[in-house]
């Protein structure tokens, strides 16, 4: 998980500025991602909140499937 964690700093660094993105190996196969969301009073934040999600689940997977694809010809 740690390359999916590597391949997810990117995504992270950009996230809107109400939003803070860490994601963190524990192990191999276990990837946790804190998404900590400032306070607003403009209830459009929560939409941010929800494509920011989005986009994070989206490019996990492309990471994981990418990984176990490129793992397939190394054996």
């Amino acid at each position: 998980m740690v390359a999916v964690a590597r391949a997810l700093q990117p995504d992270n660094i950009r996230a809107p500025k109400d939003l803070k993105i860490a994601c963190e190996p524990v192990d191999d196969e276990t990837l946790v991602c804190n998404i900590e969301v400032s306070p607003a009073e403009d209830p459009a934040k929560i939409l941010t909140l929800r494509n920011t999600f989005d986009d994070l689940i989206i490019n996990m997977k492309a990471a994981i499937d990418s990984l176990a694809k490129a793992s397939k010809f190394t054996r």
